[in-house]
């Protein structure tokens, strides 16, 4: 990845917008998509594209999101997601 490519960021909880606003202000590489959900389904065209995504429980098949690299869990305690595929 060079500097200067985007960096696609989903986040999934439920943040204000100022503090997304807040993210973004860090680099104009990040390109964050804020879709505050608990349902999968609302999530199914943002996978393919997304390298980092910050949720709490929700994740993508592996064969759904070939571009992802970083999961940013938002609780402490993430054995649910130590059985899924993609960890």
């Amino acid at each position: 990845m060079s500097s200067s490519e985007l960096i696609r960021v989903l986040v999934t909880q439920p943040f204000a917008p100022k503090l997304i606003q807040s993210i973004q202000s860090i680099s104009s590489r990040l390109k964050i998509k804020h879709i505050p959900t608990k349902n999968p389904e609302d999530l199914k065209k943002y996978w393919a594209t997304v390298e980092v995504l910050y949720t709490a429980k929700l994740v993508p098949k592996p064969e759904q999101a070939p571009c992802l690299s970083w999961i940013q869990a938002h609780f402490a305690g993430i054995e649910h997601l130590l059985q899924h595929p993609i960890t």
